[in-house]
């Protein structure tokens, strides 16, 4: 992978982090009795949501490099039948 899509992923990672704080703050914690165990909750659930965005990602970006290369690698052996 490179740095730039590295870079996109860690990016829409941390805007689903802030996504899901945004939107903890707003409809789960009124409901809890405890600040300090809201904020934690929702520090964890961020976490999490991001991290399997991220991982996601990448799993996507690894799946299109393989079908790319896998794709030139038959146009190359094609290529080769018919010339040689």
């Amino acid at each position: 992978m490179t740095f730039a899509q590295i870079w996109n992923h860690f990016f829409y990672s941390f805007i689903v982090f802030v996504s899901v704080g945004l939107v903890w703050l707003g409809l789960i914690e009124p409901r809890l009795p405890s600040r300090r165990l809201s904020v934690t909750l929702m520090i964890i659930v961020a976490v999490a949501a991001a991290g399997v965005r991220f991982y996601y990602g990448c799993r996507s970006d690894l799946k299109q490099r393989r079908t790319a290369e896998a794709e030139i690698e038959a146009a190359y052996a094609r290529d080769e039948e018919e010339v040689g």
